[in-house]
C-alpha cells in the first residue's frame, strides 16, 4: 500500500528525491514541522524545569549542559531514524538501478548515524553517574515526548486536510 501511494503521489508522503522539482523541501522539512516545533517547545520546557529545580544549586549549569547534550543526541537519533526510513522508502520506490544504489547507501549511512547516536546515549546512561537526575530523565525523555507530541500534532494536521 505504501509503495502504491509512493508511486501515485510521492509528494504526499514527503519522499521526493533531492533532484526533483521541489528541491527546496528535499528532506521533508515541511512534513516534519510539527516535530520540530514540539522539539523546540520540549527543550525550552526542559530548560525551564531545570531553572526551577536547580536554581541556586551548583549543578544548574552542568544540568543545563547535560540536558542540552542528551536532548540533542535524542533529536539526532530521531532525525536519523526518519531519514533512514525515508531512504528505505525511496530505495523501494526507485526504478533505475543507479538511484536504487544511491538510496540504499543513503539509508545505510543514516542508519549508522542512528546507531552511533543511540550508542553514545547508552554509554552516557551507563557511565554517567555524575549527570544530575533531572537532566538524565528530561534528556532521555526527548526520545518519547517529541515523537508523541509531534506525531499527535502531525496527525491532527493530516486529518484536518483530509
Amino acid at each position: 500500500m505504501v509503495t502504491e501511494e509512493l508511486q501515485n503521489n510521492p509528494k504526499g508522503l514527503g519522499l521526493e528525491s533531492p533532484g526533483t522539482s521541489n528541491s527546496k523541501d528535499a528532506y521533508g522539512f515541511r512534513e516534519l514541522q510539527p516535530f520540530f516545533w514540539s522539539a523546540g517547545v520540549w527543550l525550552f520546557l526542559g530548560w525551564g524545569i531545570h531553572l526551577y529545580r536547580l536554581w541556586g544549586n551548583a549543578e544548574l549549569f552542568e544540568g543545563l549542559a547535560w540536558f542540552s547534550l542528551l536532548g540533542m543526541l535524542g533529536l539526532l537519533d530521531l532525525w536519523a531514524m526518519s531519514q533512514s526510513i525515508r531512504g528505505i522508502f525511496l530505495w523501494m520506490g526507485s526504478e533505475s538501478s543507479e538511484k536504487r544504489a544511491a538510496h540504499a547507501l543513503q539509508a545505510f549511512y543514516w542508519g549508522l548515524i542512528k546507531l552511533a547516536s543511540l550508542g553514545i546515549l547508552i554509554a552516557i546512561l551507563v557511565q554517567g553517574s555524575t549527570v544530575p537526575t533531572v537532566s538524565l530523565v528530561l534528556g532521555t525523555s526527548t526520545l518519547v515526548v517529541v515523537p508523541l507530541i509531534g506525531g499527535f500534532w502531525w496527525n491532527q494536521k493530516v486529518l484536518r486536510h483530509a
